[in-house]
């Protein structure tokens, strides 16, 4: 296991990775974009794989092949399984807490993506018994559908339980943080494990608020100005009209400051109460409702720290939007729905 460090820094992060094994998903894209943020930082890395991974992506991806067993853990496998692969788990992050060049660390943080709670334990006891003061992450999977089945399972329940127990017995200083990317998951956990999970947006399969994607993408963003969100749809179903209003009605109380349009031409008939009941408002929103020429569009479009692009599929199938293409030309991150994924974001 060969840790990278080529700026030799006193930080180490520990990627722990049983499950990536090359193949395109979450892993995939977790590991190109957490490496990417380790090369910008310089920070030492040691990102631990399946076995199953490749020799070539191994070098790609800086990896170490670490693991014989992939988590195969659903809420639902056996004991049998549990214990295969938690002890195999434990035995090499013993070793890996143990090693002297680790040790030689100033700072030592582990993160784990998609942990089954089982994971979290065991975690929880490596730290304890190695004695080491590192910080470990731990976002749990979602699967919505075994997650509906935690309610009538009793003997999940009790192992849940049981984890959440093993947590608070090693971790009684808090070195092990535990997240989820859904918010349905973390009620869950933080019932069952009796401990606080944070929401960590990582991409969620129940459909979400406006408000509530955008609380939990930008609260730590705007801390010295408010940031420009700006809408240039119609007053109409087809472009999200509503939707962008009830983001604005729900969003209040955070530091956004809205630009809209509110074109007379293209309007739907039942959005003209919307559109008026809008106009009234004049708490951190610019309205527009005349002719916007060229200069003062791309303008807008600068300024912008959000772009909003709600247009729904079903009335929008096929037409490119003229405003995301503005907008990709300023390398701004435009926000989609669910229901118009084929709109990627923009960094």
């Amino acid at each position: 296991m060969n840790i990278y460090n080529p700026e030799n820094s006193k930080k180490l992060f520990i990627y722990v990775n049983p499950g990536f094994t090359g193949a395109h998903g979450y892993y995939k894209n977790h590991a190109t974009k957490l490496l990417k943020e380790v090369s910008r930082t310089g920070i030492g890395l040691l990102h631990l794989t399946n076995k199953d991974l490749t020799l070539d992506l191994a070098v790609q991806y800086k990896a170490s092949l670490a693991f014989v067993q992939r988590p195969h853990l659903t809420l639902s496998s056996d004991n049998r399984v549990r214990f295969s692969i938690s002890d195999e788990f434990y035995y090499k992050m013993i070793e890996v807490f143990g090693r002297d060049d680790v040790k030689a660390f100033e700072e030592v943080v582990v993160y784990m993506y998609s942990g089954h709670p089982l994971y979290a334990a065991v975690l929880s006891k490596v730290v304890h018994d190695s004695g080491s003061k590192a910080k470990a992450y731990v976002n749990f999977l979602y699967n919505e559908k075994e997650l509906e089945n935690i309610t009538e399972a009793k003997d999940l329940q009790i192992s849940l339980r049981d984890w959440g127990s093993e947590l608070r017995h090693y971790d009684k200083g808090g070195q092990v943080v535990l997240s989820v990317d859904c918010p349905k998951a973390k009620v869950l956990y933080d019932d069952y494990l009796s401990r606080d999970i944070e929401l960590l947006p990582a991409g969620c399969a129940l459909l979400r608020r406006p408000s509530d994607v955008f609380r939990d993408s930008y609260r730590f963003l705007n801390r010295f100005r408010d940031l420009n969100v700006l809408y240039m749809g119609y007053p109409h179903r087809k472009y999200g009209y509503k939707l962008v209003k009830s983001l604005y009605d729900n969003t209040r109380d955070l530091r956004l400051h809205f630009h809209v349009r509110h074109q007379d031409a293209h309007h739907q008939a039942d959005h003209r109460d919307t559109r008026e009941h809008w106009l009234s408002q004049d708490h951190k929103i610019n309205h527009y409702t005349g002719f916007i020429d060229e200069e003062k569009y791309m303008k807008l479009i600068r300024d912008a720290d959000i772009v909003v692009i709600p247009y729904l599929k079903e009335e929008y199938p096929y037409q490119t939007s003229g405003v995301f293409i503005a907008v990709s030309y300023t390398h701004l991150r435009a926000h989609e729905t669910k229901a118009n994924r084929g709109c990627p974001r923009l960094r």
